[in-house]
């Protein structure tokens, strides 16, 4: 069974049979075959891009729906987006059939996967069956074959970012005093709009292969050891910025697209310097038309697009077309002649070439009865004649034979670009990962950082938290962590404003920078496939605080792994402080017990020294604010003490409480 959403429709539900007309950007498709059996089609339309997943494990199911979250498409399925559901079923899918399609609408390249994916059952061909049955019914399936990038996609190697953690650590998005910084923000010295899209994907799904992690930041250290050289490869990507939207404007079918499209498409593909592309252009579209504004310029600029000597039947109907333009001129000084009038030729879209002279300039002068259609626009006299009449239709027929000979000429040449079209998205992909290296390259130049290692503990020292650095203008205090199995929980402690969830939350962003360089004097990361927090700004409006706690908790607690890294910020913070207490009790020890990675941050000293002395893996740290003040101290060992007063000093400080 399978499921489609639409952001754009109302909570009603209704039949794929009966489709919406929604113009879909993306469209995500997730069938069920079994429970235990999951198939993914995510189709990207305006980059004419299909991603196929296929899911046999419910608890990657699980994890899967948390990156489709952050894909917010314009159609998607299942009930968990916030949006309406859309019912449909997929009945008679015939994974043959799908394969057919698939192959005859991908991009000629090996597509090694289908047969994988037959291997392993339908559920991702028959997710991709009901995307295209979608679209053919609401009228978007417009592709031409061989113009769709197929990928296959798994989640093996990808670190899993749950949406509540891209929303608290401001991975995107921003909701911070620091208005735009966004981890993304920080990292963006991309010169490409690929390079951009492909930034953001790698910071919401991280590399977690060793050996693709290295070589990311062996090429890093490379570009830092030549400067110079990392700034030229940046001025030449800008030149390609847009490479992407003309790759992406090849898939169209060329019967879709106009001839204004081709001709401009096409000169911007030069600029990737392919010198057989590159000369096909060039002795087919004139380079020398420069840009046009008004409408008897541009309509030149249309009819002088191709080159001369390419089509003989084009190079007649121009002849005809300047031996009408040149008469049409003639005509009109012979009519200045006549008259002894300033009379001025001009032209509109609406009336093509017409006549015309200032009112003052006829008070007393009588025009020949020759001067028809006359009609006043404010100080001017606008009219005709029969025989220019005559020339203007002469002249609409010799355009329409331009036009249509020009546009024949230009999609041949399009044509003969899109049955390379793999060729251009391999080498897109290639311009956008040079693009995120230097990018990297960059911000490791502007900050001071250090290359991390991978390591069966945490050390980080003087670590920062790298969008403060980027956005404070005052110097950023430093803090270290140091993590091992025998200390895998750590409680973290200190009075209100001390820097705990910064402190944490600095941690986690810098295990997202583990595959270039990191803020810090040096840093080793143990190995992580999987990022889980709960801090204290997820609430949601009209939902009790006390249960999104709890629903989170329970939510990390099912799916974490040994391989996770948990982030847990004042739990329990919304309800009863002695039922908190008991909450927390129980929470910590379950974690400490798991000796999975965690970093709890709690006001409950009482627990930390219970759970100190049961659980050998306990390590507590505090955070120290002394006399009210707003900076953040380095981090120490040892708990704050239980009699400490937290909230008072800041009241005093306020002025609402006296000594």
């Amino acid at each position: 069974m399978a499921s489609v959403v639409s952001n754009h429709e109302s909570s009603q539900n209704r039949s794929l049979n009966q489709p919406e007309t929604v113009i879909s950007e993306t469209v995500l498709t997730v069938v069920a075959l079994s429970q235990r059996s999951f198939g993914l089609c995510i189709f990207s339309l305006t980059e004419r891009k299909c991603t196929l997943a296929q899911i046999l494990d419910t608890s990657k199911f699980e994890s899967l729906l948390y990156q489709v979250a952050v894909i917010q498409p314009t159609v998607a399925v299942a009930d968990r987006f916030g949006i309406s559901i859309v019912a449909c079923t997929t009945t008679s899918i015939d994974p043959d059939q799908a394969c057919s399609l698939i192959r005859q609408y991908a991009i000629p390249s090996p597509l090694p996967f289908l047969t994988q994916l037959q291997g392993k059952g339908s559920s991702s061909l028959a997710a991709f069956s009901t995307t295209y049955s979608y679209l053919q019914k609401s009228n978007q399936w417009s592709f031409n074959p061989g113009s769709i990038r197929f990928i296959y996609q798994t989640l093996e190697n990808m670190l899993i970012i749950d949406p509540w953690t891209t929303h608290s650590l401001e991975l995107v998005r921003s909701t911070s005093e620091y208005g735009k910084h966004t981890l993304y923000d920080v990292l963006n010295y991309t010169s490409t709009t690929m390079g951009a899209q492909l930034l953001r994907s790698t910071v919401l799904h991280p590399f977690t292969r060793l050996d693709s992690i290295r070589r990311r930041q062996d090429t890093v250290q490379l570009l830092l050891g030549h400067n110079r050289d990392m700034h030229k490869i940046s001025d030449s990507l800008i030149l390609i910025k847009n490479m992407d939207r003309v790759v992406s404007f090849l898939g169209i079918p060329s019967s879709k697209a106009s001839m204004e499209d081709c001709v401009n498409n096409l000169v911007n593909v030069s600029d990737k310097q392919f010198e057989y592309f590159r000369n096909k252009i060039d002795s087919t579209i004139n380079r020398d038309i420069g840009v046009e504004k008004t409408a008897l310029g541009l309509r030149n600029q249309r009819c002088y697009a191709i080159k001369a000597g390419v089509c003989s039947q084009l190079d007649l109907a121009r002849q005809v077309y300047k031996e009408i333009i040149e008469g049409i001129y003639d005509m009109a000084a012979v009519y200045r002649e006549q008259t002894g009038i300033d009379i001025k030729l001009q032209f509109s879209n609406d009336l093509q070439f017409y006549l015309m002279v200032p009112v003052a300039k006829i008070v007393n002068v009588a025009l020949p009865d020759q001067y028809i259609n006359r009609v006043r626009k404010k100080k001017n006299l606008v009219f005709t004649t029969l025989d220019l009449l005559k020339k203007n239709r002469g002249l609409n027929q010799a355009l329409e034979e331009i036009y249509l000979t020009s546009e024949t000429t230009a999609k041949a040449l399009w044509e003969e670009f899109r049955a390379d079209l793999d060729l251009f998205m391999r080498v897109m992909k290639t311009v956008a990962e040079l693009d995120l290296l230097v990018s990297f390259a960059t911000y490791a130049s502007k900050y001071e950082t250090v290359r991390p290692v991978f390591l069966p503990r945490m050390v980080i020292k003087a670590g920062r938290h790298p969008i403060i650095d980027s956005a404070s203008k005052t110097e950023v205090t430093p803090n270290d962590a140091y993590a091992t199995l025998a200390s895998s929980f750590q409680f973290v402690t200190g009075p209100n404003m001390a820097g705990k969830t910064t402190y944490l939350k600095q941690i986690a962003l810098l295990i997202i920078m583990a595959y270039m360089g990191v803020p810090a004097e040096y840093a080793a990361f143990p190995p992580c496939t999987q990022i889980l927090t709960r801090f204290t700004n997820e609430n949601e409006l009209a939902s009790s605080s006390f249960l999104n706690e709890v629903e989170r908790m329970k939510d990390i607690l099912q799916n974490m792994t040994k391989t996770s890294i948990l982030f847990i910020d004042e739990f329990g913070r919304s309800t009863d402080p002695n039922e908190a207490s008991a909450l927390v009790d129980a929470i910590s020890n379950k974690l400490a017990k798991s000796f999975v990675w965690t970093y709890f941050a709690t006001h409950f000293l009482h627990v930390v020294s219970r759970v100190l002395k049961n659980e050998p893996n306990v390590q507590t740290l505090q955070l120290t604010r002394p006399n009210g003040s707003r900076e953040m101290h380095r981090i120490e060992l040892g708990a704050m003490d239980e009699d400490r007063c937290y909230g008072m000093p800041i009241f005093t400080r306020l002025g609402y409480l006296r000594d």
